[in-house]
């Protein structure tokens, strides 16, 4: 089963749309406070619901692209926000340097493939105005506790360093969360979230 497929499985039981609280802990705390409140953003793998549904963003300075269509199809639903089908991994029809910040809801770390993921960084640089930020919140590794988990990519914290840093960004904000964690039956990896600039 390709990813997509397992993505679409999963949306394909939900009702309602979410996010993971995190994600709007991390923009409210850390990321708000480096973006102008007239700022466009892309959101980037919103799945089933954009964390900016539930901030004070103007809705119509907001893009959110998911590879999902059943995600994206509960997502759009009495919402504002222009929602998008693509891959950030593929050079999707949007135009180069226009957006201010671009927010990753937990899409980068479900890209697998090593050149998709190249893909998918050139592409958010390109995407940026100069002086433009990509905030992520990303699985790694434990210290020492490898752990692998189904469609999903978790390096050690300095391989990922080096991915962002390889990519042309300027990073501003590196954090590996205390209390924060990603778990399934596969096992448990840290989260670092991470705001880097064009």
């Amino acid at each position: 089963m390709s990813s997509l497929e397992q993505f679409n499985k999963f949306y394909s039981l939900e009702t309602d749309g979410f996010y993971e609280s995190s994600l709007l802990d991390f923009y409210d705390t850390i990321v708000s406070k480096k973006v102008k409140t007239s700022a466009r953003v892309l959101d980037i793998g919103p799945g089933s619901k954009s964390i900016f549904e539930d901030t004070s963003v103007d809705k119509t300075l907001i893009t959110a692209i998911d590879f999902s269509d059943r995600a994206l199809d509960l997502a759009a639903k009495n919402s504002s926000i222009k929602f998008i089908l693509g891959d950030i991994s593929k050079r999707e029809d949007l135009p180069n340097e226009s957006f201010d910040l671009i927010f990753d809801s937990h899409c980068l770390h479900c890209i697998t493939d090593l050149q998709d993921r190249k893909n998918a960084f050139a592409n958010i640089y390109q995407l940026l105005n100069v002086g433009g930020l990509l905030a992520a919140e990303m699985m790694v590794q434990k210290s020492r506790m490898p752990v692998n988990m189904p469609y999903k990519h978790v390096p050690d914290a300095f391989d990922l360093e080096k991915e962002i840093l390889d990519s042309g960004f300027k990073i501003e904000y590196f954090m590996i969360g205390r209390g924060l964690s990603f778990s399934n039956a596969h096992g448990e990896c840290d989260v670092l979230r991470v705001v880097c600039r064009k």
